[in-house]
């Protein structure tokens, strides 16, 4: 008896799925067809067809989703928010640059937000560097970049010599006392 108990225990017990967790961007990538598709009515043997299409148009070659960097995902999204906008699939190159640039802005400053370092030390350096105190919203990407190598550099530096960089009520009162 006892060996039909584990037979049946062992037969009934389903394991649960093993799937993997869309990111963001792979939510917004298929929510926006979901969208598109709806909008112009696109029958499901076409719809392949159609995404194929507007990433040949867009990145040059037909990869899949699954490959994107968050640069291809930037300009394929770009690209798709536009054909919503337009009702027609017409991709327009100063468009996706724009894309492009917001993209890699808005990682840079996140990247930078991450390294918890007092916002006057950062504006200094960007004012030191490029002349301006608004380091988000006047910095280009690559400046940001390059900011963010600056800052990150200082920061292990500091981290090396166990020194801390103490937050400074405001930018009038940072000095170049820094502890550099």
């Amino acid at each position: 008896m006892p060996a039909t108990l584990e037979k049946s225990k062992t037969t009934t017990c389903k394991r649960p799925a093993n799937k993997r967790k869309m990111s963001a961007e792979e939510r917004k990538y298929w929510g926006l067809w979901k969208e598109i598709f709806t909008k112009f009515g696109v029958p499901t043997s076409q719809q392949s067809d159609w995404r194929k299409d507007l990433r040949m148009q867009v990145l040059g070659s037909d990869r899949t989703q699954a490959t994107f960097s968050h640069s291809d995902y930037d300009l394929v999204l770009g690209a798709m928010k536009e054909m919503l906008s337009q009702s027609s699939l017409v991709v327009f190159p100063e468009k996706l640059i724009e894309q492009y640039e917001n993209g890699e802005r808005r990682r840079m400053v996140h990247l930078i937000d991450n390294l918890d370092m007092p916002e006057p030390y950062i504006a200094k350096i960007s004012f030191n560097k490029f002349g301006s105190f608004q380091w988000r919203k006047d910095l280009y990407a690559c400046e940001l970049k390059h900011l963010f190598y600056t800052i990150s550099a200082r920061k292990r530096s500091a981290d090396k010599k166990e020194k801390h960089i103490k937050p400074t009520p405001s930018i009038i009162e940072v000095d170049d006392d820094f502890p550099f």
